[in-house]
């Protein structure tokens, strides 16, 4: 990428996390906590696609993704994107979203897709909790239901990523009882010029 003449931007690593889906922690049911299938909610796509970007826009909001290392996007413009992704692998097929409802409202959110390796493991695109419903263990219950449905799809493991500086949800997957086993450094190449 140095010989093409473009600036090379440092953007972060991702850290990608697994677990045997029987080795995922399984917590204690919380009342008036669920986890459903996205399909499961009442009302129609429309519905579902604002709930999508609730979550999205609360929990990564202000998330410091590889996007903001580059001063040439626009950090709104970034956690669009995010919310556009979110909803395509949502809405693409609703069983292949987790939700987490407290009380009847939803406060978190986990994509889903099935690997086509002979591994055999279920990846979580992306995954958050509101910032409301942070800081409470929450997220085990989404990591848990997580397991669950790939057991339920025979998949053998669970597969997740984030920034390596993501500190705080890597102790709740190591608390959960997943473990780290791959890094990759990501960077944006820059055309000369547009960064002064």
């Amino acid at each position: 990428m140095a010989r093409s003449g473009r600036q090379v931007l440092p953007a972060g690593s991702l850290t990608y996390w697994s677990a045997p889906w029987a080795e995922v922690a399984r917590p204690e049911p919380v009342p008036g906590q669920e986890v459903l299938a996205l399909a499961d909610l009442p009302g129609g796509q429309a519905e579902r696609s604002t709930v999508v970007d609730a979550v999205v826009a609360d929990s990564f909001s202000g998330y410091g993704n590889h996007y903001a290392a580059n001063p040439l996007l626009d950090p709104a413009a970034a956690l669009a994107g995010y919310q556009e992704w979110a909803r395509r692998s949502a809405l693409a097929d609703p069983h292949d979203a987790l939700v987490l409802v407290l009380d009847g409202a939803v406060v978190g959110l986990a994509t889903l897709v099935d690997s086509l390796s002979p591994e055999g493991h279920l990846e979580v695109l992306l995954a958050g909790l509101t910032t409301a419903a942070q800081g409470r263990g929450r997220y085990a219950s989404l990591l848990a239901a997580v397991a669950r449905a790939a057991r339920a799809r025979g998949r053998r493991s669970v597969v997740i990523s984030t920034q390596s500086h993501n500190v705080r949800v890597q102790r709740a997957w190591a608390r959960a009882g997943l473990r780290p086993f791959a890094a990759v450094e990501t960077v944006h190449a820059v055309l000369p010029g547009l960064i002064p």
